[in-house]
């Protein structure tokens, strides 16, 4: 009995070791030749140029693969797949994006390596997937930038990038990808001139969009990387001082702009561009020490002699670049015109000073500027005061209805005008004739005396205001406007009782008829 076990378990022993050697001839030899023989086959059609080989290693290879392989060996015939049917795709498009696709499933199953990295890169370059490129080549530096030609095609995505963004106008997207075609080192021959010039034009948009954080994002980047380039910031830290005056920051903008200035005056051999730059940085200079007058600390403080020399010498460097530049004559105008209250010889250089530049300035910013400059001109000055006054004297003696004791004073006025300055006309001082004038001729020739002894007071008046009987003389002026608005109040009430008179006899007539 117990060897009739022993011979079963020997049988049962030989009929598995029969299994193991069939089953491992199978799976070592059989199905292995499944995959490896059209691989084999497959390889040295690989780096052929004609089309049918081509097609037929990627038959091979796909029947390779549904074999079964494992693996490195899976990995390899997928790789080759997806380089054959990338090859196919000069005659076939439509292989380019069979090709990712085959791709895709190789690295998620086994990463990135070289190989794959730029086959990937190249892929989706031919797909026109250029924000594809831009990130693989960002992600995979590493195994990417020792290469060339992955520099390249990095390279021309970048730049189609670049351009894409400008034309959606996005200055900031542009400026990244021209950087990085920069720092790549390839075909950046191709980038434009000025293209640093990009986030200053964004910043200077974003000031007049009133959008104050991004223009100043805009600046800072722009100045950060003038700097790292050992290139000149003056434009964007000028448009940073910008930002800080508009904020109300403008403490230390005077001194911003005048180192502003002093960069700019150490170029070289300065353009058309930083010419223009320079001019805005000087008059934005002469504004800021405007500025510097209104300091808490010098309240009540007007500005003296020494400080319009101050202004004079930052007015001037604008004037000397530009010599009929509207906006800074008429700052310097101004400011003498001011200034011309404690200052009177400087108020006629001023007016002219404004009269320059209101013909170049631009007119719709200054209509009060105009006003001022015509009332100026028609106030004249004090010979005009006195030619003005000869002639009322002399009209005054002509009227009639002048009072006796009057015409005896206006006579001696007269007298002792003549002696001192030019004689005005030789008039008639008798009796003449009366004219008694009418309420309209009254009105009209109240106002039109208070305009003329406006014209003619007013130099003196202007010109030395301390002057001994000045105040007596405003006083007498504010009496006849005061007894004109009486006169005219009287007359209305005259008129309108007049009027009420009228009609309540009437209707008292009326109302006896009935």
């Amino acid at each position: 009995m117990r060897g009739e076990i022993m011979g079963l378990d020997v049988l049962l022993i030989a009929v598995l070791a029969l299994i193991l050697i069939g089953g491992g001839t199978y799976f070592l030899g059989i199905v292995p030749r499944r995959w490896r023989i059209p691989l084999d086959q497959a390889r040295p059609l690989l780096h052929s140029g004609d089309r049918a080989d081509l097609e037929q290693a990627d038959r091979l290879i796909a029947q390779a693969l549904t074999a079964g392989p494992r693996g490195r060996v899976l990995d390899d015939a997928r790789f080759a797949q997806a380089y054959v049917r990338a090859r196919l795709g000069d005659t076939d498009p439509d292989q380019y994006a069979a090709a990712a696709a085959g791709l895709a499933d190789l690295v998620a199953a086994s990463g990135y390596d070289e190989a794959t990295a730029f086959l990937d890169l190249w892929l989706r370059s031919r797909l026109g997937q250029h924000s594809r490129v831009c990130d693989l080549f960002d992600q995979e530096q590493a195994l990417l930038a020792g290469s060339g030609d992955a520099r390249l095609i990095a390279s021309i995505s970048f730049l189609k990038q670049a351009v894409a963004s400008w034309r959606r106008r996005e200055p900031q997207g542009a400026l990244h990808y021209f950087r990085r075609v920069r720092e790549l080192g390839t075909l950046t021959d191709e980038i434009p001139e000025h293209v640093d010039d990009l986030e200053l034009v964004e910043g200077i948009q974003a000031l007049f969009d009133d959008r104050p954080a991004d223009a100043r994002r805009c600046f800072a980047s722009a100045r950060s990387h003038a700097v790292q380039g050992n290139k000149p910031a003056a434009r964007a830290t000028l448009g940073l001082i910008v930002c800080d005056w508009r904020e109300g920051e403008r403490g230390g903008a005077d001194a911003g702009v005048g180192a502003v200035l002093a960069e700019l005056e150490r170029t070289a051999e300065p353009g058309p561009d930083e010419r223009r730059l320079w001019l805005n940085a000087a008059l934005f200079h002469v504004a800021t020490l405007l500025h510097e007058w209104q300091r808490p600390e010098l309240a009540g403080v007007p500005p003296g002699r020494d400080d319009l020399a101050r202004l004079d010498e930052r007015t001037g460097r604008v004037l000397s670049a530009e010599p009929d530049h509207g906006e800074a004559l008429l700052i310097a105008g101004l400011c003498r015109y001011y200034l011309s209250v404690r200052h009177p010889d400087l108020r006629e250089p001023g007016v002219a000073m404004l009269e320059r530049g209101l013909g170049t300035a631009t007119p719709i910013l200054h209509p009060e500027v105009r006003r001022m400059v015509r009332f100026e001109r028609a106030l004249g000055d004090r010979a005009t005061g006195r030619e003005r006054y000869a002639d009322l004297v002399d009209e005054a003696l002509r009227d009639g209805t002048v009072d006796p004791d009057r015409r005896r004073q206006l006579t001696a006025i007269r007298d002792d005008w003549q002696l001192r300055y030019a004689p005005p006309e030789q008039v008639e001082v008798g009796p003449a004739e009366t004219e008694h004038p009418s309420v309209r001729d009254i009105r009209e020739g109240n106002d039109l005396m208070r305009a003329r002894l406006r014209g003619i007071a007013g130099p003196l008046l202007r010109d030395d205001p301390d002057r001994a009987g000045v105040d007596e003389l405003r006083a007498g002026i504010d009496r006849m406007e005061d007894a004109n608005t009486r006169f005219n109040d009287g007359v209305e009430a005259v008129l309108d009782a007049r009027q009420r008179l009228i009609v309540q006899t009437g209707e008292f007539l009326l109302q006896e008829e009935n």
